[in-house]
């Protein structure tokens, strides 16, 4: 079996992103995926530079923060503020509604304007996923698709199933069953449909040690898996909460978000991933205080 360790998020905010670091500087995560258009981004630019081994994938992001192109450029995708709308139903709506190709060419204008920042600042992506998943949405996908092609990326997280996990019983379990029904079920379509997918399944919600170990035990052995945290922490101040939506707050800074990233640094993960065949990374890049 194959594992990877994996963060979402990074430059959502500097916390966040120094949660990220630290796990990767302390040799078990491998990857995580960038955030291009929010507050924190040319913060974890910057902090990056010290990390050369770890694996970047481009994030992205339709749901929070201020489009990368003018808001004019994109109106059906922003509020009066200028800003993303703060809900994927907000994105849904689109694919219910008669799909036109005003709204077709805002969203390719967008996701391309990202794709070009990840490129400029740091290279082609090594693969592509999104915020919320929202690159499996029907009418999203195809556009990803195409840039990836654009731009030379060979890889997108679309597995054969996303099991969500309640590691630490926080999780409103018929919403984390519907989530991992209608994901799982897009990406077995896109698959068959020569979906260039990056792992066999996802593991995401909450992991725990015990939760992942378990799973685990349930996966074929020939499977590749990659464990998707989102390991939080709160913002260094208060005005910081202000760039997120009340509905994203609960999602990044959220006590879960804390526990995962205790995981991270605990020894019964460690040890739980070498029973598993993964050995992480011996890493000797510099270990910075984050």
């Amino acid at each position: 079996m194959r594992l990877r360790v994996h963060a979402d998020d990074l430059g959502v905010c500097p916390a966040v992103t120094d949660s990220i670091l630290q796990a990767h500087a302390d040799g078990v995560l491998q990857s995580c995926s960038l955030l291009v258009n929010t507050v924190g981004t040319h913060d974890a630019l910057e902090k990056i530079r010290g990390f050369p081994k770890l694996q970047l994938a481009l994030h992205l992001n339709l749901i929070e923060g201020a489009p990368l192109c003018l808001p004019s450029q994109v109106p059906d995708l922003v509020n009066r503020n200028g800003l993303f709308k703060g809900t994927l139903s907000s994105l849904v709506s689109h694919g219910i509604r008669p799909f036109g190709k005003n709204i077709e060419e805002q969203l390719r204008r967008e996701l391309r304007a990202q794709f070009l920042f990840f490129t400029d600042h740091l290279g082609p992506p090594q693969w592509v996923d999104s915020h919320l998943h929202l690159h499996a949405l029907p009418w999203v996908y195809p556009i990803v698709q195409s840039l990836c092609l654009e731009f030379g990326v060979g890889q997108i997280r679309m597995p054969r199933r996303f099991v969500f996990l309640d590691g630490f019983g926080t999780e409103k379990r018929p919403v984390q069953t519907l989530k991992s029904v209608i994901l799982s079920g897009l990406s077995q379509w896109f698959r068959m449909r020569g979906a260039a997918a990056k792992d066999d399944y996802v593991f995401t919600g909450v992991l725990s040690t015990q939760a992942v170990n378990q799973a685990l035990t349930k996966i074929p052995p020939s499977s590749s898996v990659e464990l998707l945290f989102h390991p939080g922490a709160p913002p260094e101040n208060e005005n910081q909460l202000a760039h997120h939506p009340a509905y994203l707050r609960e999602v990044h800074f959220r006590p879960a978000r804390a526990l995962e990233r205790e995981v991270l640094s605990s020894t019964q993960f460690r040890d739980v991933l070498q029973s598993w065949g993964h050995q992480g990374e011996s890493s000797q890049e510099k270990k910075q205080t984050l």
